[in-house]
């Protein structure tokens, strides 16, 4: 009587397991794009490794990655097969135009990765030049993201894209 009760007592508590693990992720919200399609032209130039999934901000898998020269790193949050959110950090520093154009060339390609079937090269000039006047990040929604332009630092910019059902108004 005792192993059933036992076994009953153990099944109950997996069910609620399974039930809170299939709930968290179906209510979460993502961006619709997978793993594959946000590193699609970077597993060349980016290192990307696996971080803790008990980590206390995400509670989820996330995944983070630097190029060997530091200019750029990528940061995945979420099921791989359905992102819940993305960045990318590169340098733009003034005086190495080579690495400047290189980094900027990758920050158009992450975001076709992310949207794709927009103008990205024409939205990161138009972002640049009024983050430049108004000190102040550029947002911009496309499909069911948030995309977040934003200087950190000297040379530094930093491209979030999270989906916008998550975004508090």
């Amino acid at each position: 009587m005792k192993k059933n009760l036992l076994a009953f007592a153990l099944c109950i508590c997996i069910g609620i397991v399974f039930i809170a693990v299939f709930i968290e992720e179906e209510d979460t919200p993502t961006i619709h794009v997978s793993y594959d399609q946000i590193m699609n032209g970077f597993n060349s130039v980016v290192s990307m490794e696996r971080g803790p999934v008990d980590n206390p901000t995400y509670r989820k898998p996330n995944y983070i990655g630097m190029s060997s020269d530091g200019s750029v790193m990528i940061q995945i949050i979420g099921n791989k097969k359905d992102v819940s959110e993305t960045s990318i950090m590169i340098a733009v520093p003034k005086d190495d135009f080579n690495m400047s154009n290189r980094n900027m060339t990758f920050l158009i390609r992450f975001l076709e990765n992310v949207a794709p079937n927009e103008n990205w090269g024409s939205w990161i000039n138009v972002a640049l030049n009024n983050m430049i006047t108004t000190g102040k990040p550029e947002v911009v929604e496309k499909e069911n993201c948030l995309i977040k332009l934003s200087p950190t630092g000297s040379g530094i910019f930093s491209l979030v894209v999270k989906p916008i059902e998550s975004i508090e108004r």
